[in-house]
């Protein structure tokens, strides 16, 4: 959760509104996604730019990979709630050494 305060590491909100009619609760630990609910107050696509691929329970979704970010899309249904985790992934770091 890149925009939060050191000093939050861990936490929750309920309630958020985001565009598109939905309604974001998240909890999160160490600074990463643990889990979040959306719930759709109309039916429409939602797409959630995170830093990891998700796992959204029981729908099927589409996730695309940029350069910075991924794209988390799936047809969201009017009073539906999705429960929703970040994938465990493996950050693989490379440096490059340079010689004097």
């Amino acid at each position: 959760m890149p925009a939060l305060p050191d000093d939050w590491s861990k936490g929750e909100v309920k309630g958020l509104k985001a565009r598109g009619g939905f309604e974001i609760s998240v909890r999160w630990e160490e600074g990463k996604l643990k889990t979040a609910t959306i719930k759709a107050s109309q039916n429409g696509e939602c797409i959630l730019r995170t830093d990891v691929p998700l796992d959204i329970e029981k729908i099927d979704f589409t996730t695309r990979k940029s350069e910075n970010y991924y794209l988390n899309i799936f047809k969201a249904t009017k009073g539906k709630s999705y429960s929703i985790k970040a994938q465990e992934i493996e950050v693989i770091k490379s440096y490059s050494a340079q010689k004097h």
